[in-house]
């Protein structure tokens, strides 16, 4: 699927933001879930793709397993956001770590509480600035 989704092209920096991409405009971010703080070790990439919806941890863990199966080096970030649990990804690409986060790529949730798809590649790659405004890092699982 990862080879079908990037094919034709070429670098990694591009293929990484077609795996955020396919992610953040795929995948339905689950408000309930979120709201009854249910996270769950065995949720998975698969699970994720069959659902087409989670919360942060379910984009990442698919957005990683993506990423692997092109063979690119990525890794899971656990924090916060805006005060709030959150998970996102990072991405070696030419030796770098690239940050995305494809949960707020694909939209927001407004004031009823209600999931709003509306891609945006803001959290691909986000300059130091924005990402020290909204994310702190606490932690880092491969």
């Amino acid at each position: 699927m990862a080879n079908k989704l990037t094919e034709g092209i070429k670098t990694d920096r591009e293929k990484a933001e077609a795996i955020y991409a396919y992610v953040a405009q795929n995948v339905r971010y689950d408000v309930e879930k979120f709201r009854n703080d249910d996270f769950r070790y065995d949720d998975s990439a698969i699970k994720t793709l069959q659902t087409k919806e989670g919360v942060c941890q379910d984009y990442s863990f698919l957005t990683i397993a993506l990423l692997r199966a092109l063979n690119m080096e990525s890794r899971f970030v656990e924090g916060f956001a805006r005060g709030n649990r959150h998970a996102w990804v990072e991405v070696k690409v030419n030796g770098d770590w690239l940050v995305m986060d494809p949960t707020w790529g694909a939209g927001y949730i407004d004031q009823n509480n209600q999931f709003v798809a509306k891609y945006s590649t803001d959290y691909f790659d986000p300059s130091p600035d924005l990402l020290k405004k909204t994310h702190s890092r606490t932690g880092v699982m491969y």
